[in-house]
């Protein structure tokens, strides 16, 4: 059971990943980069929509991967195999980290300050992750991932 709720709690955090990610792709401070951008670009002669548009896109395709990459392990971990509960803790502390460093949801580049409102998807994807991390080593966990192990040995 503690494992299930282990691969539920990361199964949530990658589909509010998701939400974090269609938030971002969506936010206005998009525009407010491109404003700041064009004003100080001066003789420059970058096209800096484009160059959003391509930034976005890059980040789509990283954030698909990535999640596909979380969930992958996710099942891995469900299915048992101890070395993909390792690579889960890895990652969920990985965004146990994204969570508090993104906490006030302000950056500043270039000496303009941006706020991002919609912060709280990461914390929450932070809550899921550490979720999963103390699921996964409760005793009836580490009884489970011995178990299978024990199981695969007798099968192979």
């Amino acid at each position: 059971m503690t494992v299930t709720l282990a691969f539920v709690a990361w199964l949530l955090g990658a589909a509010v990943t998701v939400v974090a990610v269609v938030l971002t792709l969506t936010s206005p401070v998009w525009g407010e980069a491109v404003a700041a951008a064009a004003r100080s670009a001066g003789d420059v002669s970058i096209n800096v929509e484009s160059f959003v548009s391509g930034l976005k896109t890059t980040i789509l395709v990283v954030a698909i991967v990535l999640v596909a990459v979380f969930v992958f392990f996710g099942f891995m971990m469900y299915g048992g195999r101890n070395w993909a509960r390792i690579v889960v803790t890895v990652l969920g502390a990985c965004a146990i980290v994204s969570a508090v460093t993104s906490f006030n949801g302000r950056y500043t580049i270039n000496s303009v300050s941006y706020s991002m409102t919609n912060v709280w998807p990461s914390w929450v994807a932070g809550a899921f992750a550490a979720a999963t991390i103390v699921l996964m080593f409760l005793a009836r966990s580490n009884a489970y991932f011995s178990a299978m192990k024990a199981s695969r040995q007798a099968v192979g």
